[in-house]
């Protein structure tokens, strides 16, 4: 069966980065806590760019995914970092 991935760029307000990490990496222990489609969620930081923070997302298919992505815990999370960041990309993968 093909997992699916979520890869997440942000890029953060320089002077937001320390409140945006704790309510992203709240967010990924809770998903991965509450959520039993998703198998994997990481929260890396750039070595090279200091305001850039990336997800890695792994669910075991596609209904998982969407069901993540129509969760009142996403909705919320995003409603709080908004204002924090300069923009986001989001692209889905097959694993």
């Amino acid at each position: 069966m093909t997992k699916t991935v979520v890869l997440v760029a942000f890029e953060v307000k320089a002077d937001k980065m320390e409140c945006f990490l704790e309510i992203i990496r709240d967010h990924a222990a809770g998903t991965l806590a509450e959520e039993p489609g998703c198998e994997r969620f990481d929260v890396m930081t750039s070595r090279d760019r200091t305001n850039a923070v990336h997800l890695h997302e792994v669910y075991v298919d596609d209904e998982a995914y969407e069901l993540h992505a129509r969760s009142s815990r996403l909705a919320n999370v995003r409603e709080r970092y908004k204002d924090l960041i300069v923009g986001r990309t989001i692209t889905i993968c097959n694993l």
